[in-house]
């Protein structure tokens, strides 16, 4: 007669695998943990503050986005820098990304980091006309100084040597 081992359970929740589908890009393993049980507030880095939206967003991920947005995630949480989910979709040039989120009432197209910098000025800096587009029809303002680098993103966009950026504004 053999001993017959009871069935191992199914460990409910692997954080760090929830955070990998959330880098990758798998949204359909991120579905399948938030089903679960995960919250889609689960910071990603507990010490940048980052949230698995943050992270969603910084990768260009809109369909992870969409289904933390879906979820309950928070658009307006400001990981240690101050920046949001949206401000660091907009740095990254994720135009979808940082549509989806303009879209929720609750994240700011003119929420400034700790450092008094803007989404706009982020996208302009680093040329990214599409992101700049986005953030203009949502009514990002254009004649703020950043706190960073003390110019207007027009001249952020100047000097990121990108005429489609400078067009836009």
């Amino acid at each position: 007669e053999q001993d017959v081992l009871p069935a191992q359970p199914t460990p409910r929740l692997a954080p760090d695998r929830l955070k990998q589908a959330v880098f990758d890009g798998d949204v359909a393993a991120v579905r399948q943990y938030v089903v679960d049980g995960a919250t889609a507030n689960l910071l990603y880095s507990e010490s940048l503050g980052a949230s698995l939206l943050f992270v969603a967003a910084q990768q260009g991920h809109a369909e992870v986005v969409d289904h933390l947005l879906e979820s309950g995630a928070r658009p307006d949480a400001r990981q240690v820098s101050g920046c949001t989910p949206l401000f660091v979709a907009a740095r990254h040039g994720h135009a979808p990304v940082v549509a989806q989120l303009a879209a929720v009432s609750s994240a700011e197209v003119n929420h400034a980091s700790y450092a008094k910098e803007l989404p706009v000025h982020a996208a302009a800096e680093n040329g990214h006309a599409g992101v700049l587009r986005v953030l203009v029809q949502h009514g990002a303002i254009l004649d703020r100084l950043s706190g960073v680098t003390k110019k207007t993103p027009l001249f952020g966009a100047v000097d990121a040597c990108s005429p489609e950026a400078v067009e836009v504004q």
